[in-house]
């Protein structure tokens, strides 16, 4: 048991800092495009739609482009969605939190439209989507898909 001690004191220690916080990279620092990276020279047209009781956010994130957009989720009806939350008058990004099983590429050709449902919490939370260029995935985009600011009903 004491041949784990350190390691796991050093793992804990470089996630922490001064202050004692968790230093964890969120999943926007992960997302920081690096060298020789680049934004999406052109980006889908996202069109949200609140539902009568305001509890959903259905989102239409339309291809206008001229090309094929990549981006990551289980299937077509639920991608992967980054969320900020307003904590103190500052959007926090969160930590990444998803699961990898059953993970893939997915993609949305010139043209085609997609719909996201957003469950609308009761809490002030930005919700995003990574989306690529299928063809050079150092060309891709964080996008903004939908913005709760007020307490649903």
């Amino acid at each position: 048991m004491r041949k784990y001690a350190l390691p796991v004191i050093l793992m804990f220690m470089s996630i922490v800092n001064s202050n004692g916080q968790e230093k964890r990279p969120t999943w926007e620092t992960q997302l920081a495009h690096k060298e020789g990276q680049v934004e999406l020279k052109q980006l889908p047209v996202i069109k949200p739609k609140l539902s009568v009781d305001g509890k959903i956010a259905e989102v239409s994130v339309i291809n206008n482009t001229d090309i094929t957009l990549s981006y990551s989720g289980y299937n077509t009806h639920a991608p992967i969605v980054y969320k900020k939350v307003l904590v103190e008058g500052e959007w926090q990004a969160g930590l990444t939190g998803f699961c990898g099983t059953g993970l893939k590429k997915l993609t949305l050709k010139p043209g085609e439209k997609m719909t996201v449902k957003i469950h609308v919490p009761k809490i002030a939370v930005q919700n995003f989507m990574l989306f690529k260029n299928a063809e050079n995935p150092d060309e891709y985009s964080v996008v903004k898909l939908f913005e709760s600011t007020q307490a649903s009903n």
